[in-house]
């Protein structure tokens, strides 16, 4: 059996990006975020998160944007539950370990879940007596 590669460029980051959002578009918990709330032009969109994701494991600093920005206008619009952020970093890390093996994949995979952890306690403040420890959750995480 073939062990799958690690993420090690680009071009690898943009294919982890389109296949993570074609799952997240689609998916009954949180697609409607993309879909209904804030509809995405993904020829836009694609290639800015994966310069997001690149900044974050490479530091190539081609990403420009505000991520907590973005976040907080969509949480405006349809509130960002702590169970949102753990589904989605489920969806991230299942679709990583579906294309990706190695440090940097574990690396991208931790980075996310470090991510919807702190978007998680800035939009769902509201929450804070319901709101788990979320790197637990999402690994006890079953949808």
């Amino acid at each position: 059996m073939q062990q799958n590669p690690d993420i090690t460029d680009r071009k690898a980051l943009d294919l982890l990006v389109m296949q993570f959002y074609r799952k997240a578009t689609r998916d009954p918990i949180i697609g409607f975020f993309f879909t209904n709330i804030k509809s995405l032009d993904l020829q836009y969109h694609l290639p800015k998160i994966a310069s997001f994701w690149e900044m974050q494991l490479f530091g190539v600093r081609n990403y420009r944007g505000n991520p907590y920005q973005v976040h907080k206008l969509l949480n405006q619009q349809a509130h960002l539950s702590p169970q949102h952020f753990i589904h989605w970093v489920y969806l991230f890390q299942q679709t990583v370990d579906e294309l990706f093996a190695g440090p940097n994949a574990e690396k991208i995979k931790k980075n996310a879940a470090m991510i919807a952890r702190k978007m998680s306690g800035v939009y769902s403040a509201q929450d804070a007596e319901s709101r788990p420890i979320l790197g637990a959750a999402v690994q006890q995480y079953q949808p």
